[in-house]
């Protein structure tokens, strides 16, 4: 008999869309996955499986959900986070006829005022409605775990990408010859992307020494207009099978935001073979980031600056064993990890 999986999201991501291929691959499943309607940009590859059902419930009543979910019977739930009230009562009801219900959440622990009145609060909130925490690395474990979870009911590997697109285009044995190219893949919104582009257009001509940086993707900041800077390149969203290109035309991925809760791009371009660098504040750091590349603070642009101008002092020798490293640290979790640690609560 397969296992029933429902879905409770607000919108599609690639992560999530790979898994849900690879659980159709792996394993006997039955899927449903209820979101948001479609986004108007959407472009990700949505899986062709027979086992697979969207529901797009914007426009639907609650109370034909409910007849849905009395007659599918799932016997594991994957919820986005607790802050939709209908899923989170969907779920209470659910672990109270004995099913496990997952909350997967990103939010770092930092001791903030609201964190802690909600760790107050967490029983009556959170742990009436789920089973398990699904996280993507330490720091949104740490919060778990404060939340009320043990740690043997706090599952890893929250955000496994499908790494192996990414992975195909690192060949171990060559040595590459550098493009002299910094790479940003992401929205393109201010705490994002402004300080890693402040320090480098404050960059001489001499400092420089012919490198240049590419920023793909959409946002807010897509006419500002330090993006007209000689040295910056811009191009917007790709398909993930596209990036291969503007990844074996890199030198070094550089996600150095302000604020940023995970970061899946530095598995992915870690496991194309790209030296890193992240800024202390991507949850990711902490998994991906070694002896591979250079941690800055996203907040400082003075910071980020002397990351760039390391990064263009180093040799071709010295990029290539970090982009060995990173390779090796970017395969060590994937899409069929993510439907393994899943399928562990049958």
């Amino acid at each position: 008999m397969p296992t029933r999986l429902l879905f409770l999201t607000a919108q599609l991501q690639p992560f999530l869309l790979s898994g849900i291929k690879s659980l159709c691959t792996l394993y006997d499943v039955e899927v449903l996955v209820y979101t948001l309607e479609k986004e108007e940009n959407f472009q990700y590859d949505i899986p062709k499986c027979k086992e697979l059902q969207i529901v797009y419930y914007a426009h639907f009543p609650e109370k034909s959900f409910k007849k849905n979910l009395v007659s599918f019977q799932p016997d594991i739930v994957f919820c986005a986070g607790w802050m939709f009230p209908i899923y989170l009562n969907w779920c209470r009801q659910l672990k109270k006829n004995g099913v496990r219900t997952i909350c997967a959440m990103d939010t770092q622990w930092k001791g903030t005022f609201k964190q802690r009145f909600l760790v107050l609060f967490a029983h009556f909130a959170i742990k009436k409605s789920f089973t398990h925490a699904w996280v993507p690395g330490p720091r949104q474990a740490s919060y778990a775990m404060r939340l009320g979870f043990d740690a043997s009911k706090v599952l890893d590997n929250l955000y496994a990408p499908n790494t192996n697109m990414f992975a195909n285009i690192f060949d171990a044995n060559s040595s590459k010859k550098y493009f002299k190219k910094f790479l940003y893949v992401g929205r393109l919104e201010s705490h994002k992307v402004l300080n890693l582009l402040k320090a480098f257009v404050s960059l001489s001509p001499a400092e420089l020494d012919g490198w240049q940086i590419q920023f793909v993707g959409n946002g807010s900041m897509t006419q500002h207009p330090l993006l007209r800077h000689p040295g910056v390149l811009c191009q917007s969203f790709l398909p993930q099978e596209q990036l291969f290109i503007v990844a074996n035309k890199a030198s070094v991925f550089c996600l150095c935001s302000a604020e940023e809760p995970w970061g899946t791009v530095v598995q992915e371009f870690a496991a194309a073979g790209l030296p890193l660098l992240v800024s202390l504040q991507c949850g990711s750091s902490d998994v991906f980031l070694k002896n591979n590349g250079i941690i800055c603070d996203g907040a400082s642009v003075e910071n980020i600056r002397n990351g760039l101008l390391q990064f263009i002092s180093m040799s071709d020798n010295e990029l290539n064993q970090m982009a060995l490293e990173s390779h090796h640290l970017g395969i060590t979790s994937n899409s069929d990890t993510w439907a393994h640690t899943l399928m562990q609560l049958r």
